[in-house]
């Protein structure tokens, strides 16, 4: 492989990859490696392109990708940017702490990678100068948490506050927004839309069942101090709610006798002459 370059390396369950596993992995960790460009900058936006040097067809599939400054420059910048991302990746794996010039996207990008595994890619390697990260469940599982350390960090610092609880409403909008699954829960009432994040395939699936079904979602809520509205969840669980009309009616109700028979005024008098 050509020095001073990265290397992304997928093998697969089945006889070839996955075209669209491969495609998804190779555009999420460009997009990682230009957020990683962004905050290692020092004019804080994106500085290099990336060139593809190197591909091989046969399992393990791969592509090597070589970064050039747009200016024209030659620094070190490339290859710090590089380093930064298989680094990280090795320290994800043990910890879920945010790495060197990793932003919440990025670690959510990176979090992403693990769902070609869902397309038969088996294995997910990253690899620079000798340097090797498998990028597997624990590594995602470690950047959404880790991720979740500057969100909070974030939301602390804009006036907002974080309390664990319930949102009730109609389950809506069942999308992705960087790497994860979001959901929408709408107020019966108000109409007032809460933003929904799931972690983890079985959340997905129950989203899937409840979709347009009242439902009541329990998580870390994240509420604007000055309103005390809900502006975001992250979703721990879903459960279906009954729909209003399942729900007790006054006609359910107005043939139950509690006085006994007796009359209500003299049942009330009774009740205060007991007293």
């Amino acid at each position: 492989m050509p020095e001073d370059s990265l290397t992304v390396r997928l093998a697969s369950s089945r006889d070839g990859v996955s075209a669209e596993g491969f495609l998804d992995v190779l555009r999420d960790t460009l997009a990682t490696l230009q957020e990683i460009d962004k905050s290692a900058s020092e004019f804080g936006a994106v500085t290099l392109d990336w060139l593809v040097v190197d591909t091989g067809l046969h399992s393990p599939l791969f592509a090597t990708l070589k970064p050039q400054e747009m200016a024209g420059r030659t620094s070190n910048h490339g290859k710090r940017v590089m380093k930064a991302l298989v680094q990280g990746l090795i320290d994800l794996d043990s910890a879920p702490h945010p790495p060197p010039w990793f932003s919440e996207r990025s670690l959510r990008l990176a979090a992403g990678l693990v769902r070609a595994h869902a397309k038969g890619v088996s294995r997910i390697e990253v690899s620079l100068n000798g340097m090797l990260a498998v990028v597997n469940k624990q590594v995602a599982s470690n950047a959404n948490e880790a991720a979740g350390q500057l969100e909070l960090a974030r939301l602390r610092r804009s006036g907002k506050s974080v309390e664990y609880g319930t949102i009730e409403g109609q389950l809506k909008e069942l999308s992705e927004q960087f790497g994860r699954d979001k959901i929408v829960i709408v107020d019966d009432l108000t109409g007032y839309e809460t933003r929904c994040y799931l972690h983890g395939t079985e959340l997905e699936e129950k989203a899937r069942k409840y979709w347009k079904h009242r439902v009541g979602a329990v998580g870390e809520i994240t509420t604007d101090r000055s309103t005390g509205d809900p502006v975001e969840m992250d979703v721990e669980d879903i459960y279906p709610l009954r729909t209003r009309d399942q729900l007790p009616q006054i006609e359910d109700i107005a043939g139950i006798d509690i006085t006994g028979g007796i009359e209500s005024s003299e049942y009330v008098s009774s009740l205060r002459d007991d007293n």
